[in-house]
């Protein structure tokens, strides 16, 4: 082979990895683009940031094809990337140029557009439809209206009567943007309706209870997002159950004390982690504990109780206990170190029903044993002396035909049948080694049963054993050699 055939192999088996690019582009809602150029049939392996400080995370999105070309939409809430974070590809050893992830097109959806709130309310809203964060860029009336956004969440607070137009946008972008009318009123009620909770937090699929008070023949006039929430109004209880995400209006008059609104929001709540209750909407009754399960977390807490006085609530170990102190609906809220929190809503309902603490039921169960115990005792007795008084019944019954005999005819000579058997009600269980007036019963009855030939001894010796088995094969009962319930019912009924 010649020199230049040898130049010729260096220069083309020797080629370096070439250096790929990369490029972002939107792609519709929070989805964008990636495109990437490299060396051939190699992995695209794609690096991202996800939050500030928190380093970059790796993911293989495929490989190149035989032209060195690679490209895929990426949804931004699938990775939890953030517009304007940095992003790159490694591929065949070599890195691309960073590039920043781009603002999603289209502007924010919000949960609410137009949101009337009184002075010291606040209500949740949401940025629907992109997982990008957004941000307040205007608020023509801050001093009304203050405003606090994370992530895709906005908080609105009134702080005086007035009335505010707030522009929401994309972060990293000043035109894709929304905007969200808010009305402050010194009296949002036009009226003095009170509810158990005006701020509940509902998670989806959970139906919560609102008790109204301040007024009469109560009845729903308004539901700003029906798509978010359904209501039921029942008496002075509104019933609210969370269909979708968002924050909803639900407005209650009174035929004598005006109107009032109850500011839901579902999906969420101010929990950051996933602590989970085993039952959502607990029901008592007053005087009840209420046992559920907490799941997600560890080292769980009580962090705050709306209303101590309708329920008190206690963590032990992974369960809450909750004791029902008086009727209506409270809102507790437990967390879990390091996991963030959940709250749960509790109605109690009824009247009170006294309940005995675990200390006093056991002491009255020791109580109620004890008795029984005395009872046995007493009636164990009262069986022994009836056998004595029939023995002796039998015994005199025996005599008195003898004495008979002696006053009729003098010459004749008394005496006693052995033929009849005692009347004796058995009650004992009598095995080898038993003795007592039972054991004599027992004898005197296998005796006249033409069973037991031995002297009457009261002690269950080998001699009673066997003549015990006789009378049991006799009857059909299996011989075991000692009294249990089947013999001592048939000695008792008289076989």
């Amino acid at each position: 082979m010649g020199l230049s055939g040898i130049g010729l192999f260096a220069a083309t088996g020797a080629r370096a990895a070439m250096t790929p690019t990369l490029s972002l582009s939107s792609a519709g809602g929070d989805s964008a683009l990636v495109s990437v150029f490299g060396d051939p049939n190699a992995s695209v392996v794609f690096y991202y940031n996800v939050a500030s400080g928190s380093g970059m995370r790796t993911v293989t999105l495929g490989t190149t094809n035989s032209s060195g070309y690679f490209s895929m939409n990426i949804s931004a809430s699938s990775y939890g990337i953030n517009t304007g974070q940095s992003a790159y590809v490694i591929v065949n050893g070599q890195q691309s140029a960073m590039q920043v992830w781009p603002a999603p097109t289209g502007t924010p959806t919000l949960s609410q557009t137009s949101v009337t709130l009184g002075i010291g309310q606040s209500v949740t809203l949401y940025s629907q439809g992109s997982s990008a964060p957004v941000y307040t860029a205007t608020n023509s009336n801050p001093s009304a209206v203050s405003m606090q956004t994370n992530g895709t969440q906005i908080t609105v607070r009134g702080n005086q009567t007035g009335s505010a137009t707030a522009t929401i946008c994309y972060t990293g972008t000043a035109s894709n943007c929304g905007t969200l009318y808010v009305t402050v009123n010194n009296n949002p009620t036009s009226g003095s309706l009170y509810f158990s909770t005006s701020n509940p937090n509902i998670a989806l699929g959970q139906t919560i209870t609102v008790t109204i008070s301040g007024g009469s023949g109560y009845y729903v006039t308004g539901n700003s997002n029906p798509s978010v929430a359904a209501q039921t109004l029942s008496g002075n209880v509104v019933t609210i159950s969370g269909i979708g995400n968002g924050s909803d209006m639900i407005t209650v008059c009174s035929a004598s004390n005006g109107c009032g609104s109850i500011y839901a929001t579902v999906g969420a709540s101010s929990s950051t982690g996933n602590v989970m209750f085993g039952v959502v909407n607990p029901a008592l009754t007053i005087g009840q504990s209420f046992n559920l399960s907490l799941s997600g977390g560890s080292s769980y807490y009580v962090s705050s109780n709306a209303n101590s006085a309708i329920a008190q609530a206690s963590v032990n170990g992974n369960s809450l206990v909750l004791y029902g102190e008086s009727a209506g609906s409270d809102a507790i809220t437990v967390c879990a170190s390091g996991s963030g929190c959940n709250t749960l809503y509790a109605t109690v309902s009824g009247t009170l029903v006294p309940t005995a603490s675990p200390a006093s039921a056991s002491s009255l169960l020791s109580a109620i044993q004890s008795i029984q115990n005395q009872l046995s005792q007493i009636v164990t007795q009262v069986q022994s002396m009836a056998n004595t008084l029939s023995r002796l019944a039998a015994s005199m019954g025996t005599r008195a035909p003898a004495l008979n005999n002696l006053n009729a005819n003098p010459t004749t000579t008394a005496t006693t049948s052995t033929s009849a058997s005692p009347a004796y009600t058995f009650t004992e269980f009598l095995n080898i080694g038993s003795q007592d007036a039972e054991v004599t019963a027992l004898q005197e009855k296998l005796s006249s049963r033409g069973f037991y030939s031995g002297t009457i001894t009261g002690f269950y010796g080998p001699l009673t054993e066997s003549a015990v088995k006789a009378y049991q094969t006799a009857h059909g009962i299996e011989a075991t050699g000692y009294v249990g319930p089947n013999t001592r019912m048939a000695l008792n009924i008289g076989e």
